[in-house]
C-alpha cells in the first residue's frame, strides 16, 4: 500500500474506538476491520483510469457497508432482548423437525421404504441456531423500537442494494453501481448506525 494512501486511513485501534459502544470484542474488531476496508476501497476508487474495476470497487463498498450495518443492528437487537426491552420472538420463528419414530409397511406402494415420523415445532429464531437474515434483523430492530419506520426503510433500501450483486441480474450498464449509489449507501449506514448506537447507549 503506498505511503500516501496508508497515511490517510485511520488505524484499526482508532476505528475500534469509534465503535466502543459494542461490548462484544470480536464483533467490535470485525466491524472495525470491515470499516477500515471500506475506507481503503473508497480511497482506491478515487484513483484515475480504473475502468471497469470501478464497478467492482463500488460493489464491494456496498457489500461491506451492508455487512457492518447488519452486524451492528443484530447486536443492538439482541442486547435489547437480553435487557428485557424486546421479546425473544422479535426475530420471528423457525420450524424444527425431530424424528419420533420409524414406520415400515408391506403395502406395494411403499414396500422396502422407511417412513419417518417427525414432530414439527416452532422455535424462536433468536436462540434456534438457524440463520437470521438481514430482512429478519431489520424487522426485529423495528419491532424493538431501535429503528423508526423511516430508518427501517433506509435499512431495507441498503439490503436491496446489497442483494443487487449477482451477475445474472445485470441486464445493462444502468444496473451497475455508481458513485451516487455508494454515497447513498453510506448515507443510509450513517443514519442507521447512529440510531443503533443511541439505543445501545440508552441501555447503559
Amino acid at each position: 500500500m503506498p505511503d500516501e494512501l496508508s497515511n490517510n486511513i485511520p488505524s484499526l485501534g482508532v476505528i475500534e474506538g469509534r465503535f466502543d459502544y459494542i461490548a462484544n470484542e470480536t464483533l467490535r474488531s470485525n466491524v472495525a476491520i470491515y470499516t477500515r476496508h471500506i475506507i481503503f476501497l473508497l480511497a482506491i476508487s478515487e484513483e484515475e483510469n480504473l475502468g471497469s474495476l470501478l464497478y467492482c470497487l463500488y460493489k464491494d463498498i456496498i457489500i461491506f457497508t451492508a455487512s457492518v450495518v447488519e452486524g451492528v443492528l443484530e447486536y443492538a437487537t439482541r442486547r435489547h432482548v437480553l435487557e428485557g426491552r424486546a421479546k425473544e420472538d422479535v426475530f420471528g420463528q423457525a420450524k424444527k423437525y425431530s424424528e419420533i419414530g420409524v414406520v415400515r409397511h408391506d403395502c406395494d406402494e411403499v414396500r422396502g421404504s422407511t417412513l419417518v415420523v417427525a414432530e414439527k415445532k416452532k422455535v424462536y429464531k433468536y436462540n434456534s441456531g438457524d440463520e437470521i437474515t438481514f430482512n429478519d434483523i431489520i424487522k426485529a430492530a423495528n419491532n424493538a423500537n431501535i429503528l423508526d419506520q423511516q430508518t427501517s426503510k433506509k435499512a431495507d433500501n441498503l439490503r436491496a442494494m446489497r442483494n443487487k450483486i449477482h451477475l445474472q441480474t445485470i441486464k445493462s450498464s444502468e444496473d451497475l453501481f455508481s458513485k451516487k449509489d455508494v454515497q447513498k449507501a453510506l448515507e443510509y449506514a450513517k443514519v442507521i448506525l447512529s440510531a443503533a448506537e443511541n439505543k445501545i447507549k440508552d441501555l447503559s
